[in-house]
């Protein structure tokens, strides 16, 4: 059953100040990549106030049809999730918290995330959009995120690509997992 883009509503909220989106988004989050994938460090510090957190709801009816185990109340149900901050520097160094960075404006992308039974339906492309012009309206100038190799062309349609270090991608494990670093050059808006 395809949803109704029209339909969906983006919600997004600053760290924990927003209880209600960073909850829905959490609980996304661990539903995706602890218990689907096994990950098992998922939250992290930047979770907190730093982060800003985004979800994608979909009409309740239109959730209860797709995924009968799905009881959140209300009228919508947050179905899919993503959260961005902005890469913080270490001042005495005057380097980011990684070394594939240069000194700019950057913001990090990350946790993009959608429940099994509403994937294919254009939600992960909806909150990813949503995320890259809300950190271009507070200036980013790029976008980075780290990718898992098996989601390096989800990305590639929205323009991001491989980080370059030495002439190769910059690729990397994260709990045993393959991933990809991967970037946006980009103006503000």
């Amino acid at each position: 059953m395809p949803i109704d883009h029209s339909a969906i509503r983006l919600d997004f909220g600053q760290g924990h100040s927003d209880k209600d989106v960073y909850d829905k988004a959490a609980a996304i989050r661990t539903q995706v990549f602890q218990v689907e994938q096994g990950y098992k460090n998922e939250f992290e510090q930047r979770d907190g106030d730093a982060a800003i957190h985004f979800i994608a709801e979909v009409p309740a009816s239109v959730a209860a049809q797709l995924d009968s185990n799905l009881h959140g109340g209300g009228e919508y149900q947050a179905v899919a999730a993503g959260r961005i901050y902005q890469l913080l520097y270490k001042a005495e160094e005057g380097k980011p918290n990684s070394p594939a960075y240069p000194l700019e404006m950057v913001f990090s992308l990350g946790r993009i995330c959608c429940l099994k039974p509403f994937r294919g339906q254009g939600l992960g492309h909806l909150i990813l959009e949503k995320m890259v012009s809300t950190a271009k309206r507070l200036g980013a100038n790029r976008l980075v995120l780290n990718a898992q190799a098996d989601k390096v062309g989800f990305y590639a349609r929205s323009g991001f690509t491989a980080i370059q270090q030495d002439g190769k991608d910059w690729c990397f494990e994260d709990e045993g997992n393959p991933h990809v670093g991967m970037q946006l050059l980009c103006d503000s808006e």
